[in-house]
């Protein structure tokens, strides 16, 4: 748990920590799992959790093989967590996955790199999206 404190107090305050914090603030249920140890539930009767979104924050996917699993790991967690969208993220990019018809297609996903979210238009398309769940 203290680790888990130290790595979020330390990424919360880089470049990139500070962007993905602003696109989750309009957000009242969030899981994120990983390194990242907050999260907040929603029961709606007793032993049911929900979380609207995860996010799954792996360093480096370095191809399709690793997004792929990493899919899998969040894929498994959001459907038992009836979430509506799935955030995959590492060092150069995010991947966003929204639920259709109770479930998620891992091949339609919205991809931006963080150097895209420099600009102020894409992060508000963004930040837009994942805010309306």
């Amino acid at each position: 748990m203290k680790l888990n404190k130290f790595l979020w107090d330390n990424y919360r305050e880089t470049e990139k920590g500070k962007k993905a914090i602003e696109l989750f603030e309009n957000k009242n249920t969030i899981a994120l799992l990983d390194f990242i140890q907050k999260s907040e539930f929603t029961a709606k009767e007793k032993n049911y959790e929900e979380a609207s979104m995860l996010v799954e924050a792996k360093f480096w996917i370095k191809n399709k093989k690793e997004l792929e699993e990493t899919f899998k790991q969040v894929y498994s967690y959001g459907q038992r967590l009836s979430s509506k969208t799935l955030l995959i993220a590492d060092k150069d990019a995010i991947w966003i996955y929204e639920r259709h018809n109770q479930s998620f297609d891992r091949s339609k996903y919205i991809k931006k790199y963080w150097k895209e979210l420099e600009k102020p238009d894409e992060f508000a398309s963004i930040k837009k999206l994942l805010g309306r769940k």
